[in-house]
């Protein structure tokens, strides 16, 4: 497996379950502290183009994570079958309070 938040890679979420068949397991792509780059791409969720693919051909969820920062964005990410689950970890090293107002902002719309 690369580095911690490099580009791709398996990460165990499940205890007792088998890797061996996959279970307890979740595929995420982010760029991290590799510092990977797609040129050209801008935009929240600059990595849909791969997750989408990679979506595709395994039966194992898959996280987008790619400057996604409004919950808006997030959520048409995953409506749009780009992703499984949606990375989130700058945004909210950013704002603590992300969560709690994208909660709020979903039950209001």
């Amino acid at each position: 497996m690369p580095c911690s938040g490099c580009a791709g890679g398996w990460s165990r979420t499940t205890p007792g379950h088998d890797p061996a068949a996959g279970q307890g397991k979740i595929f995420r792509w982010s760029g991290g502290f590799c510092r990977y780059v797609r040129p050209g791409a801008s935009g929240q969720g600059y990595f849909q183009e791969l997750t989408e693919a990679i979506k595709k051909v395994v039966s194992l969820p898959v996280i987008l994570t790619g400057g996604i920062t409004e919950p808006g964005a997030a959520e048409a990410l995953l409506q749009n079958g780009k992703a499984d689950l949606i990375g989130v970890g700058r945004a909210i090293l950013k704002d603590s309070s992300w969560a709690r107002e994208a909660i709020l902002a979903s039950q209001q719309a």
